[in-house]
């Protein structure tokens, strides 16, 4: 089963694209770093940012699990043709003869994010990469992400989905300041609910107890 297919039957109508937490009724938002601490101790602010984001990885991804690696870039109007590999995943995946299964569609962006006054338009060049877990650097790849917005490295500036087949989740870093993790079944989240509730965000929070509070 492809990645298409597989979103198609077990995740209907969700689109791979920011907030996800909207997209789907079983959903959490967890707040990784506190915007109001990174003016007074930036040091403290990132430490806390990796060390959630890696937590709540840990915790949703087990070392066995199947997972698609989901990588979204973003470039003008180039041919597909053009486009044929990105060095997205060389410091980030251990084996490397994996990289041979890297696969790639052209699509429209057509997210909320997406300025329709640009032309030529932008295009998402979506990579994904069928693996396992432990296949992954994954702490080097989420501090990463979470440095897309400073200026520090190492730095992936395109969006990044984990699709874990196994659980039947998807985990996505917006930025340093939260996180969003959907699944098939509130069940699939509930432990992570329970175990990191002093860690979801404020905002919404009615909406996610409402989903996986126990009666």
């Amino acid at each position: 089963m492809n990645m298409t297919d597989y979103l198609n039957i077990n995740f209907p109508g969700v689109s791979l694209e920011s907030p996800l937490f909207y997209s789907w009724e079983s959903a959490l938002r967890f707040e990784l770093g506190d915007p109001g601490v990174f003016d007074i101790d930036g040091e403290h602010y990132l430490e806390r940012v990796y060390f959630r984001a890696i937590e709540l990885f840990k915790e949703l991804h087990q070392p066995n699990d199947d997972v698609i690696l989901v990588t979204d870039a973003y470039f003008a109007d180039v041919a597909k043709g053009r486009v044929h590999k990105l060095n997205l995943y060389q410091r980030f995946i251990k084996n490397k003869k994996i990289l041979r299964h890297i696969q790639m569609e052209v699509i429209p962006d057509e997210s909320d994010e997406a300025d329709a006054s640009i032309d030529p338009p932008f295009y998402i060049h979506r990579f994904w990469l069928p693996c396992k877990t432990r296949e992954i650097k994954y702490a080097p790849l989420i501090q990463a992400i979470c440095n897309q917005d400073m200026a520090l490295k190492p730095k992936m500036k395109h969006r990044v989905f984990f699709v874990n087949i196994t659980q039947g989740s998807i985990f996505h870093i917006y930025d340093d300041r939260g996180c969003d993790v959907i699944s098939m079944t509130p069940d699939v989240l509930r432990e992570v609910y329970d175990k990191y509730y002093g860690w979801i965000l404020k905002y919404d929070k009615e909406k996610m107890d409402r989903v996986f509070r126990a009666d």
